[in-house]
């Protein structure tokens, strides 16, 4: 799938168990590169989001934080837990640092 036509102001990568590193990371470098205002990579085993955004700034938001539409979805707020609500009770994979 190429990027070169988007013209997104959002976009949402979930990350499998499957997937490398290396290909989130160029997958989120394509999106950018396409325009892509502000990229969300949402990472369950972790219980993070990722923000990335065009001036190379990158955020991690845990459980404890908030997911904010910024300037591409204003008025957007969603604390990051609510986005794992099948995860929840369960044992956390990896301790937070």
């Amino acid at each position: 799938m190429g990027f070169q036509d988007l013209h997104l102001d959002l976009a949402v990568e979930v990350v499998s168990t499957n997937d490398l590193f290396t290909e989130v990371a160029r997958k989120a470098e394509e999106y950018l590169r396409a325009g892509v205002r502000r990229l969300w990579v949402v990472e369950p085993t972790l219980r993070v989001v990722y923000v990335y955004r065009p001036d190379g700034t990158i955020s991690i938001l845990r459980e404890t934080h908030e997911l904010d539409g910024e300037d591409v979805l204003p008025g957007f707020r969603c604390r990051v837990v609510e986005l794992f609500p099948w995860l929840q009770g369960i044992g956390r994979i990896v301790p937070e640092a």
